[in-house]
């Protein structure tokens, strides 16, 4: 997965370099990163929106609300839960 800090994130397949999908989320992205089962992306940007995507289907799942611009993401080794930071707080 490559984004920066463009509005689109564009998934890869490794063995070809073949681009899979592309997304457009809006907003200058910074951070995008692969659920533990590969199903889902959750894409930050420094617009204030954190959002978990059906990379797939290129639909929202989940829109998560934040205090301003996401710096960072990441998902738990479960999958269950999600980090956000802004740059004020962590979330």
């Amino acid at each position: 997965v490559s984004a920066s800090r463009s509005p689109e994130v564009r998934v890869w397949r490794v063995a070809d370099a073949g681009l899979v999908a592309k997304l457009a989320p809006g907003g200058n992205v910074r951070q995008a990163g692969f659920s533990p089962d590969g199903g889902a992306l959750l894409i930050g940007s420094a617009a204030g929106r954190a959002v978990i995507w059906d990379w797939r289907s290129a639909r929202e799942e989940k829109i998560l609300p934040t205090t301003g611009g996401v710096v960072w993401t990441g998902w738990s080794a479960d999958g269950g839960r999600v980090l956000t930071a802004t740059a004020s707080r962590l979330q």
